[in-house]
């Protein structure tokens, strides 16, 4: 009878013992589960902040990568000091990309006007500033070509159906969306002809030189920017554009949302008088003017122009 009796006994405390095991088990699995999720939280915490204290900054160079990357360095400097934050620069092969990656990979960017209107209606992006070129804030687009075509006005394009017409960007304002408004305009029918886009408004303008081209784009003052004098003479413009709204800053909705952060980076444009860092920019840059959405509806126009005769 004792020996069944400390039998059942024995059962019990190997009972209570196993469970007391697994409740510990489960509150130590519990607990690791909270730990974990209070490590995750505060991983993607804490990656918001780094995003925050490291902005990448996305820009199409308008010449040579390796030259455009010396000339900005300077600009980089001067930010970092006023937003105190770090900034990474990033150059992308066109306007359209960064229209698409603005708020995902890129958190601010330097763009056309016309890649502005599409990163707006893709992500919420804001323009902060818009730049001054020779004391306004917009500024003028050329349609060129090679004084040995003969060419005077951009009306005779249209009795000619072989030229080759070379632009930059599908996304850029002065190098296509502009001056391929106005071409169709004057009667260019781009169902047929013949064009390329090439990187590079010092790229299109030594094209046209070496006549890979026949007909170039390029904004007021790049032709003085990029040729030399004996190339520039070699030059003949067809035609200059409508005013194009100035190229803007713009800052992806999550720095936006940042108002602090948004208020700086704005200031610091504003406050940029360096001129060695401005004309490295762009030729007749002379500073930055406030902007917003609404300076730039003219664009829509164009586009619709531009639509109607380009498929992409």
């Amino acid at each position: 009878m004792k020996k069944k009796f400390f039998l059942v006994l024995l059962i019990f405390f190997v009972m209570t013992f196993i469970g007391c095991s697994k409740s510990s088990e489960d509150k130590q699995e519990l607990s690791t589960e909270i730990k974990s999720e209070q490590t995750l939280q505060k991983s993607e915490n804490d990656t918001k902040v780094a995003t925050l204290d490291r902005l990448t900054f996305a820009i199409v160079p308008s010449s040579n990568p390796v030259n455009f990357y010396e000339k900005i360095k300077p600009l980089v400097t001067y930010l970092e000091k006023k937003i105190e934050r770090k900034i990474i620069v990033k150059f992308e092969v066109n306007y359209e990309n960064i229209a698409k990656s603005l708020g995902e990979d890129y958190d601010f960017a330097m763009m056309g006007a016309y890649s502005y209107i599409e990163a707006n209606k893709l992500n919420g992006a804001e323009a902060i500033v818009k730049s001054i070129r020779q004391g306004k804030p917009h500024y003028n687009a050329l349609i060129v070509a090679h004084m040995s075509s003969g060419l005077k006005n951009i009306k005779d394009l249209k009795n000619y159906n072989n030229l080759k017409y070379g632009f930059t960007d599908k996304f850029a304002s002065a190098g296509f969306l502009f001056p391929a408004a106005e071409l169709i305009k004057a009667g260019v029918d781009f169902s047929k002809a013949n064009y390329k886009f090439i990187k590079g408004y010092d790229n299109v303008l030594k094209s046209l030189i070496l006549k890979s081209i026949d007909i170039g784009v390029c904004y007021s003052g790049a032709i003085e920017q990029y040729l030399t004098q004996d190339e520039i003479k070699n030059i003949v413009v067809l035609k200059t554009t409508d005013a194009i709204p100035a190229d803007p800053i713009v800052i992806s909705k999550k720095v936006a949302e940042d108002k602090e952060l948004k208020s700086k980076l704005t200031a610091a444009f504003l406050d940029l008088k360096d001129t060695n860092i401005l004309s490295a920019l762009a030729a007749g840059l002379d500073g930055y003017a406030a902007a917003s959405d609404k300076d730039y509806n003219v664009l829509r126009e164009k586009i619709n122009i531009v639509n109607k005769h380009f498929k992409f």
